[in-house]
């Protein structure tokens, strides 16, 4: 199938859910065709580096970070009738978590021995945290990363129509609350079990982490702080 290149060009994409099922005070609310990605609006989309041996997995890997979680339900205000009851989550975002200290990040998996140059299939797998945005309350966060997987890849960036699967539940407690997952119930919960699909994949030339001055200064200071 090939080998993979030494190199990747920074990529971004943009996604459709069928459906995304919520976990709210013992109620399940399901939402239908969800469309999010980068949009514009995330600064760096996805970003590979060269392929390194993983002596655990005893294959090749890439790392990869992934930037590319944004869905604005303000977008969608035909969920009102699936959401009755909290039109509070009509404004609700979630986004990929920009603090340096939760980074999703995750692997290109590849075929192959080390005798070998790293190949295709790849099986890609991000770890992934994210930021919720509710009014009225704190945002709230994801401690514990979530999975989603994408098996059998045979190109990077990754195709339109490659499905991701989220295999994991997303359990989201107050962010600005030490130790809040040992001392609280999730605010809400994600259930797993959905599907990413790409609907848009491109080449992410100019990042917004390019920028200089006063912004670029204040994200350096936040980093730091995180």
């Amino acid at each position: 199938m090939g080998t993979l290149p030494a190199t990747f060009p920074p990529a971004a994409a943009e996604f459709h859910k069928p459906y995304m099922e919520f976990e709210y005070e013992g109620k399940v609310y399901r939402v239908e065709n969800v469309d999010g990605g980068h949009n514009g609006r995330v600064a760096e989309g996805c970003k590979a580096n060269p392929p390194e041996w993983d002596e655990t997995k005893q294959r090749w890997v890439v790392p990869v970070e992934n930037h590319v979680i944004d869905i604005d339900f303000s977008q969608h205000p035909h969920f009102a009738a699936a959401l009755a009851g909290l039109p509070a989550f009509m404004k609700l975002r979630i986004t990929s978590n920009p603090r340096s200290s939760r980074k999703s990040v995750g692997q290109l998996i590849t075929a192959g021995n080390r005798a070998e140059a790293p190949r295709y299939p790849i099986d890609c797998v991000f770890n992934m945290y994210v930021r919720a945005v509710l009014p009225g309350k704190w945002p709230v966060i994801n401690v514990r990363p979530f999975r989603l997987v994408a098996r059998g890849l045979t190109q990077w960036p990754p195709p339109v129509g490659t499905t991701y699967i989220n295999e994991d539940p997303v359990e989201l407690f107050p962010e600005w609350i030490p130790f809040a997952e040992k001392l609280l119930k999730p605010i809400v919960t994600i259930r797993p079990g959905d599907h990413t699909i790409l609907t848009r994949v491109f080449e992410n030339v100019a990042p917004a982490e390019r920028s200089t001055g006063v912004r670029a200064q204040l994200r350096a200071w936040i980093n730091r702080l995180s």
